[in-house]
């Protein structure tokens, strides 16, 4: 939506949605993470409702015409059971691979990992985990159903990126206040996965990496400033990864490459958490290797033949050959 409503190019919109995130999350730590990202969740789902609203009365018949086309058009169909790795979207993948997939992200992967972390205790945790679950379906539906009402409303028409449709819409449809409202919605949803990730990878890079090797385990408050340092470093890397598979956005959504990407090295890093719960016999040199094999099999896969095996399947795989 920035590149639209200013005419940058997508690489400088990239950069200032960035830096602006980059601001909160250095100054504010995990702490301002979480309550802005709260803050954020509340802004997009209020923008998904009010879009739902705005389509009932911008397309003829509204959503009872939405739902009778998309009927038709068989976009209701919620389950497929055809057993095929090279479909991602069928029951199986969502059923297996996807609970893979959420084994890797939800239990090993230090973004979500660092937010149980904060809770008062493990039951608290535990509670903020499954509700984290029911508020995603929540969510999935509103926008499953703001897709739904923009397929009928552009007519099933192609578009080069899918992630455009939305914020086209807020642009070319919506009056002035709203279209603000919606627009804020969109750069939360962005802002909060990006502060989210740095944030992450700056408290694993300086209390998992650096700490040990400095020999500065238990020095906070040497931890936290080389941290800060960490959240500059792995924010330029961030916003120049962004930048670098802006080609790959063409014909797919970000959230479906973001997906591919992470699922490459899910499989590894539950792999490798497998084995310390469950081997006595795994080493570090081992898990390394078991690591190594499982994330390289996987590139290769994605790389060569994503036609033939589907990302949601990509995780069990990692897992598997890591463990073996």
């Amino acid at each position: 939506p920035l590149a639209m409503l200013t005419g940058w190019p997508y690489p400088v919109s990239i950069a200032v949605i960035g830096v602006l995130t980059l601001v909160y999350t250095y100054f504010g730590g995990i702490k301002a993470v979480v309550w802005v990202d709260a803050l954020q969740m509340l802004l997009y789902h209020v923008g998904a409702v009010v879009a739902a609203v705005a389509l009932q009365s911008l397309i003829p018949g509204g959503w009872g015409e939405v739902f009778s086309a998309s009927l038709d058009a068989g976009k209701l169909a919620v389950f497929d059971f055809q057993f095929t790795l090279s479909v991602p979207y069928t029951f199986w993948a969502g059923l297996v691979g996807g609970g893979f997939l959420t084994m890797g992200s939800h239990g090993t992967d230090q973004l979500i990992v660092q937010r149980l972390l904060t809770c008062e205790n493990l039951k608290a945790s535990q509670k903020a985990l499954v509700w984290s679950a029911v508020v995603v379906m929540a969510q999935f539906l509103i926008f499953l159903l703001v897709g739904l009402g923009l397929w009928v409303f552009y007519g099933g028409i192609s578009f080069e990126r899918s992630d455009e449709i939305f914020a086209r819409f807020i642009v070319e449809q919506m009056p002035p206040g709203i279209t603000g409202l919606l627009i804020a919605g969109i750069f939360a949803a962005a802002m909060s996965s990006l502060s989210s990730s740095i944030n992450s990878l700056a408290s694993a890079s300086a209390y998992d990496f650096w700490a040990p090797l400095r020999g500065m385990v238990g020095d906070e408050k040497k931890i936290l400033a080389v941290g800060k340092r960490f959240t500059l470093i792995w924010a330029a890397l961030l916003i120049g990864g962004a930048i670098l598979f802006i080609p790959l956005s063409t014909r797919t959504s970000a959230v479906e490459v973001a997906l591919g990407i992470a699922s490459v090295v899910y499989g590894g890093l539950l792999g490798a958490f497998g084995l310390g719960v469950l081997s006595v016999r795994a080493d570090g040199r081992s898990t390394s290797v078991g690591m190594t094999a499982g994330i390289g099999a996987v590139m290769v896969i994605w790389l060569t033949i994503p036609e033939q095996i589907a990302w949601p399947w990509f995780v069990l795989i990692g897992t598997t050959i890591t463990f073996v």
